[in-house]
């Protein structure tokens, strides 16, 4: 019997998950693209100094909070869609996180709704840099 075959891997450090999360260094508007299962659309995602977080998606609007973690340099994120229609999945708690990068002035942020409910498999991806 053969060895299978080996395949390269590689692992480099990144430090930005080492400082304190603050909401002072993530405060700001951030212009890029959000993804979910309908496709990617243009968005801007902004965030105050005291972690209100607002979006705004085909006219519908996007309302949450960032929460600095304490294990890493991260934010905990909860949002709400609200709107009428055709605005989907309005009223429904997406939970997830915010990681920023300080050097690229970037920020990436991702959020599900809870799995155990009518609407599984919904995600919500957005990435984007701050000017």
């Amino acid at each position: 019997m053969n060895a299978p075959a080996s395949l390269p891997f590689a692992v480099s450090y990144v430090r930005d998950l080492d400082d304190e999360a603050r909401l002072s260094e993530l405060a700001g508007s951030f212009t890029g693209t959000v993804s979910f299962r309908a496709g990617d659309r243009p968005a801007v995602f902004n965030v105050t100094a005291t972690g209100e977080v607002s979006s705004s998606v085909n006219g519908c609007p996007i309302n949450g909070k960032a929460t600095p973690r304490s294990d890493a340099n991260a934010f905990d994120l909860t949002i709400v869609i609200s709107g009428p229609a055709p605005c989907l999945l309005t009223n429904l708690p997406f939970k997830g996180v915010v990681l920023f990068h300080p050097a690229e002035r970037r920020l990436e942020a991702a959020v599900v709704f809870d799995p155990f409910r009518d609407f599984r498999g919904q995600a919500i991806v957005f990435n984007g840099v701050r000017p």
